[in-house]
């Protein structure tokens, strides 16, 4: 039997994804970030967008 690695969650897909962008200045200051189109365009819940929102605004992006 292979060793398979386990695929990471989407909150830390869309929390990566986001971090990416601010990072390389994708994403301005101030931009909006509206919760439902990040859930849509990941297929995540809202509930997980705003765990990943919560988990950059504690780093201070």
């Amino acid at each position: 039997m292979a060793d398979k690695q386990a695929a990471p969650d989407r909150g830390a897909v869309i929390y990566k994804a986001l971090w990416h962008a601010i990072i390389e200045q994708a994403l301005q200051p101030g931009a909006k970030l509206p919760e439902d189109a990040i859930g849509e365009k990941f297929g995540a819940s809202r509930t997980i967008v705003r765990a990943a929102l919560a988990r950059l605004a504690a780093e201070g992006l």
